[in-house]
């Protein structure tokens, strides 16, 4: 849009620069009047075009600084936590909010209980300890074991 008001201009320099008014859209415009609004585009476009690049320079700046400024505010945050961890009023003037414990049902510790047991029992099917296992040469395979 940029590139046809700018040859618009040229145009109207060119070729309506000698009339007195011209008549569209409903309305009389001189020469410069048209000019004016088709140099505004111009205008607009190369503030836009600006603003992007500012923006983008802006948003690499701060790609470039974010991993540093995390790593500080999270270091920030665990002192502030490790100093006053104890002191919930203390927190919140920092916008940390602590950690609420959830209480557990009756259900939902019998649930727990029996998950426990589950998992105990998928890890020792046989019920044998590990140091029931055999060292050193792999007796399962039949090789040895190269770090012996």
């Amino acid at each position: 849009m940029t590139a046809q008001a700018k040859q618009l201009v040229a145009g109207v320099e060119k070729h309506l620069g000698n009339m007195t008014q011209v008549v569209f859209t409903g309305g009389p415009f001189t020469p410069a009047q048209i000019t004016s609004k088709l140099q505004s585009i111009v205008t607009l476009r190369n503030d836009v075009d600006a603003a992007k690049a500012a923006t983008k320079a802006r948003i690499a700046a701060e790609r470039a600084d974010a991993a540093a400024l995390r790593t500080f505010t999270s270091a920030l945050v665990a002192f502030v936590k490790a100093t006053f961890g104890d002191s919930p009023e203390v927190l919140a003037d920092f916008g940390i909010r602590p950690k609420a414990r959830e209480t557990l049902t009756a259900e939902a510790k019998a649930a727990a209980a029996v998950k426990r047991e589950a998992t105990r029992a998928a890890r020792q099917p046989d019920g044998r300890d590990d140091e029931s296992r055999p060292e050193g040469p792999d007796a399962a395979h039949g090789h040895l074991d190269r770090r012996w």
